[in-house]
């Protein structure tokens, strides 16, 4: 599941109770982020510091990616295609589901492709895996800046170009 928006419309806050949620039912949720900042605000780390991930997008903690049922990564537009598509061949091999997107772990994704981008690498947006397998939901209500609507009206005008 991908779960998009411009900033202010509750991406973060909906991330927080789908993982309270998740972990209600016994379901083992890995929150991480794209940056570190990102993680604090969601009570996780950095993708990379969860599983080990090298500066060259080596995996090093392989055996940790089943430790979850769920695999959840904010401000997903800063994830490059390539480490995605890495991600998803990794999880593969590892669980033995060669036919499985992701070996079979539920992954959500949560960001907003206009705000940040990738820096190195062409964005995760270019994957076909992107497009053909993630149920895609957009966020439209601003709900942080409801007391200034010029503000949030400039905001979009500008996140939009």
């Amino acid at each position: 599941m991908y779960i998009g928006g411009s900033a202010g419309t509750g991406k973060t806050v909906l991330l927080r109770v789908l993982c309270k949620r998740l972990q209600a039912h016994r379901l083992r949720v890995a929150m991480t982020a794209t940056t570190g900042v990102a993680g604090c605000h969601i009570s996780g780390s950095t993708f990379h510091h969860a599983f080990g991930v090298s500066s060259r997008g080596e995996f090093l903690r392989r055996h940790s990616l089943l430790e979850y049922d769920v695999i959840v990564i904010d401000e997903v537009s800063m994830f490059s295609k390539r480490l995605f598509d890495d991600f998803d061949k990794v999880l593969r091999d590892e669980a033995g589901t060669p036919d499985l997107p992701f070996g079979g772990i539920q992954i959500i994704l949560c960001g907003d492709f206009l705000q940040l981008g990738c820096i190195n690498e062409g964005s995760l947006i270019c994957s076909q895996l992107f497009h053909n397998i993630f149920v895609k939901l957009r966020l439209h209500t601003q709900v942080r800046q409801t007391a200034n609507s010029q503000f949030a009206h400039d905001l979009q005008v500008m996140r939009l170009g």
